[in-house]
């Protein structure tokens, strides 16, 4: 909800990413609300500080902040993925698959598929042009 009530007030900075942080950053200061509302209660829930994991995801550089970073990017090439999939031939998206999804050496892609190593690496770079068109200002790409 709060995300929708601010989502008119949000201003990309033009940097990659912004929109992530900016998504992490009401996020932790929601949460900081919601524990300092509820302080007294804190002891009887959990034994140690709500607010560790708090300090790690507004820190950039925390590992937790990473790791929101990596299943944001994950996340939204997924649903990118499946946005473009129609667009694509069955044996060109198969090749992508198996490719860049279950890094299948391109050896053993041209030989599964009974095409040619060239074949294969025109079949990746087309659907990865089309998804870098779809990423475009979204992602660190």
């Amino acid at each position: 909800m709060v995300v929708s009530e601010k989502l008119p007030e949000f201003v990309h900075n033009g940097q990659p990413g912004a929109f992530r942080t900016w998504l992490r950053t009401i996020l932790t200061y929601r949460v900081r609300h919601f524990i300092r509302g509820r302080q007294n209660r804190q002891a009887l829930v959990a034994p140690q500080p709500l607010t560790d994991w708090l300090d790690q995801l507004a820190d950039p550089d925390s590992a937790l902040s990473r790791q929101w970073d990596q299943e944001h990017d994950e996340q939204l090439a997924r649903r990118l993925l499946a946005s473009i999939h129609a667009e694509f031939n069955a044996k060109t998206w198969q090749v992508f698959r198996l490719l860049v999804l279950e890094e299948v050496p391109a050896a053993e892609v041209a030989r599964r598929l009974h095409i040619t190593p060239n074949a294969v690496y025109v079949a990746k770079a087309r659907v990865l042009s089309r998804l870098r068109e779809e990423l475009r200002g979204l992602m660190d790409v």
